[in-house]
């Protein structure tokens, strides 16, 4: 599958620049969901694979907040990567993002709040209109699965699924 060779280039791009594997979490029985963690003196970034989907985030190290890979683009890059980019393409993007996020970490006490106010504006953006159907409908507000909370929501299952089943062996 193009999508976890992808991945998996990006991930041992990651061990190779120094960033250290710290979870590895897998559970055949959702849907081959799995969770990698990584972390750096300065960056800690955390690969998700929820039904097939995958998502990058990454939080300064040491912090309780997770931002999508989306919120650090905006704020390091000045761009919001393209929702449709091929597994390779955002791969790519991601492994060549490394180091200047890594930079930006050192270099800019205020990077918490203007990941916070991009992830905001990023999901705004990705809040849709249900059209009308018929007469009297009324129109939904929804968010996209691409989202910053709910990959942050399956991270946090994938965790507690991973402690469950250790309880479970012990």
């Amino acid at each position: 599958m193009e999508s976890d060779s992808a991945i998996e280039a990006m991930v041992a791009d990651l061990v190779e620049q120094g960033i250290q594997l710290v979870t590895d979490s897998y559970s055949a029985e959702s849907f081959g969901d799995w969770l990698r963690e990584f972390h750096s003196p300065d960056l800690w970034i955390r690969v998700v694979r929820e039904r097939g989907q995958w998502s990058v985030e990454a939080a300064p190290s040491g912090s309780t907040r997770w931002f999508s890979f989306e919120a650090w683009a905006v704020c390091v890059e000045g761009v919001l990567p393209p929702d449709n980019a091929s597994p390779a393409r955002f791969s790519e993007s991601v492994r060549a993002s490394v180091p200047r996020l890594r930079a930006a970490v050192r270099a800019d006490n205020s990077l918490v709040g203007r990941l916070e106010r991009a992830g905001q504006e990023i999901l705004a953006r990705h809040l849709t209109r249900v059209p009308k159907r018929g007469f009297g409908a009324t129109a939904v507000l929804g968010a996209s699965a691409s989202s910053s909370d709910v990959r942050q929501e399956a991270a946090r299952r994938l965790a507690q699924e991973k402690l469950r089943r250790r309880k479970q062996r012990s």
